[in-house]
């Protein structure tokens, strides 16, 4: 048995224990990249069952923001991944709606897992400013050209 024998069979053993995972979302928005500056037009997402950590800070009182480690199979990460590593700028859901930016990714396990380390986050700035608004919500197209220079006031 080799040393990525062993690993496959850790994964496949606590991944065979639903008691341990949590359902997450992992979502990488649309936009340019933080690492190498590639626009991505699309937003793409991956269902995954992921093994929740936390992470105890010391000292007195709780942290501000709630940090934590999320493992996840890179078999689940598969859309992600074809799109490069997890990297900052994508956020992860849980399944109570509380959504995590992630800071920091590294492959475990011979890569058959990613450790991923987020910090929780109450932004509500993860839609694309390329979908279409509804005609009662419309600020204004952010996506067509416009031929006359608009010099109106910034604010209303």
């Amino acid at each position: 048995m080799t040393l990525q024998d062993s690993f496959a069979q850790s994964i496949d053993t606590i991944w065979a224990n639903p008691d341990l995972l949590k359902p997450v979302t992992y979502v990488r928005p649309p936009g340019l990249t933080h690492d190498s500056s590639i626009v991505e037009p699309t937003e793409t997402r991956a269902s995954c069952s992921a093994l929740v950590g936390t992470l105890g800070v010391a000292g007195l009182g709780r942290s501000a923001r709630d940090t934590r480690p999320f493992t996840i199979r890179a078999s689940e990460l598969s859309a992600i991944l074809t799109l490069g590593g997890p990297r900052k700028g994508d956020f992860i859901v849980d399944a109570d709606g509380n959504t995590f930016a992630v800071y920091s990714a590294n492959p475990i396990l011979g890569d058959l897992a990613w450790r991923i380390y987020t910090t929780e986050t109450f932004d509500e700035d993860f839609g694309a400013i390329a979908i279409a608004h509804t005609a009662s919500a419309d600020h204004g197209d952010l996506t067509l050209e416009t031929t006359a220079e608009d010099n109106g006031p910034l604010y209303l």
